[in-house]
């Protein structure tokens, strides 16, 4: 694990597609699953010594994903004059990863008020980057624009730019919903493995849109975005996937149309066409993809896979907020983490990516974690993978055994991404392959994900 909470640094509000679009195109045979219900906690909470508890043990925490760990430490933290602008500031990036937006600015508010020259440069970083996050997921983007320079001018980065004057160009609140009915039910249809629905955008022909929980931004292909109108506010955008960098456009979706449900003034990134095409050996074109809902907007709504009966649904939530935390998942740079066990051990965190339609993966962060594990890897490489970034292949582990809340996973093979990212709590990914096994329930006012069994 790293050492720092510096999620993203490099690529902070750029596209992050870590494990999306996956496409099993070679591959060694697979044995069938077994899954059986099994009641378990998934992290042992010892008990904490005086001598344990402190700043630096939270932020370990944070880093290592342990967000229950960091909330026990946080209560029980004696604060004082030294360590007031750190917890403050770790109860902050907590809550906003728990997505109590208003809370968590709070808390960073408090922080600035607290700075004086004794705060060095890298928590006021630290504190400049999370509460123009937090801005940013709250829809307000210029106080988000006005704290993402306040970062750049101490970190001396000027890379995102673009996205700065993005968000001080949009006019407007993004993700304004109209419905006749709070629910609405698409059909599902699994392409490549992985879930399309119908939608149309800016009152055009009904187009397939992929439902990708590995991004965490919207995409639109450059052919698609010239069919539409969609004009380009801000260039300049740089964002890393899983085969490499791409470099992107800002621009906004006037309408989207899901059922009878529309979304309007949706922030869309706009990548070239040739990125949005994966060919078999980079020689015959595969799959195109046109159009990606990532995250950012599907937590507008509570939604529901249901793989069997083939059905994508999204309900309106009557309550935006909650007063306190009782969820089973974390939403980290718009992306949603997971605790998981792998073969008993305990204290990895893995992205739900149904973008990806292997059954799940593991990251060098991951493999640092199972280092006294024999686990049987693959001699040759089994798996080509492909992202906006490129082409990769990767090695795999064989019959692994995942626990996922309460639900034992045997026979897993999972593929080896040396990722190379910088985000130290993305240990892995769970894939469509092995959530096509289950209905599928996210509501992200009450933080809670459910797995039901068919």
């Amino acid at each position: 694990m790293h050492t720092q909470i510096d999620i993203n640094k490099k690529y902070f509000y750029k596209v992050q597609i870590f494990v999306s679009i996956i496409l099993l195109v070679t591959g060694c045979s697979v044995g069938k699953l077994k899954i059986t219900g099994q009641k378990h906690p998934l992290i042992s909470i010892k008990e904490i010594s005086q001598e344990e508890i402190s700043v630096r043990a939270i932020r370990k925490a944070l880093n290592d994903g342990q967000h229950n760990v960091a909330q026990n430490l946080l209560e029980l933290l004696n604060i004082g004059k030294d360590n007031v602008f750190e917890a403050h500031l770790y109860k902050g990036i907590l809550l906003h990863r728990q997505n109590r937006l208003s809370e968590a600015c709070k808390e960073f508010e408090t922080c600035c008020r607290l700075i004086n020259p004794s705060i060095g440069d890298s928590l006021k970083k630290e504190l400049y980057k999370n509460i123009a996050h937090t801005y940013y997921n709250l829809n307000n983007f210029k106080k988000a624009a006005n704290y993402r320079r306040s970062f750049n001018k101490l970190a001396g980065d000027e890379n995102d730019e673009g996205f700065i004057t993005f968000l001080e160009s949009f006019k407007g609140e993004p993700y304004q919903i109209e419905y006749p009915k709070r629910n609405t039910a698409l059909n599902l249809k699994l392409k490549w493995g992985i879930p399309f629905v119908k939608g149309s955008f800016n009152s055009s022909e009904t187009m397939n849109i992929l439902i990708d929980t590995g991004a965490n931004i919207n995409i639109i292909s450059s052919k698609m975005a010239d069919k539409l109108g969609i004009q380009t506010i801000a260039t300049g955008g740089k964002g890393k996937g899983v085969g490499g960098m791409f470099a992107f456009d800002y621009g906004v979706i006037d309408s989207l149309r899901l059922g009878n449900i529309v979304i309007r003034n949706i922030p869309v990134t706009i990548i070239d066409s040739k990125k949005m095409t994966f060919k078999w050996f980079g020689l015959i074109p595969l799959v195109k993809i046109d159009v990606v809902i990532g995250t950012p907007l599907l937590k507008q709504f509570d939604v529901t896979f249901d793989y069997k009966k083939r059905k994508f649904n999204l309900s309106v939530p009557r309550k935006k907020v909650h007063s306190s935390f009782d969820g089973n998942f974390c939403l980290v740079n718009n992306l949603i983490f997971i605790p998981v066990e792998v073969n008993e051990v305990e204290g990895l965190t893995f992205m739900l990516d149904t973008g990806g339609n292997n059954f799940a993966a593991i990251t060098d962060n991951g493999l640092e974690e199972l280092k006294s594990q024999r686990l049987k890897t693959s001699k040759s490489y089994t798996r080509r993978g492909h992202g906006v970034g490129g082409t990769v292949k990767y090695n795999s582990i064989k019959d692994v055994t995942l626990q996922i809340y309460d639900y034992s996973i045997q026979n897993v093979n999972m593929s080896i991404r040396k990722t190379g990212l910088t985000n130290p709590i993305y240990d892995g990914s769970i894939n469509n392959k092995l959530l096509r096994n289950f209905r599928l329930k996210i509501n992200f006012v009450s933080m809670r994900l459910a797995l039901e069994r068919y």
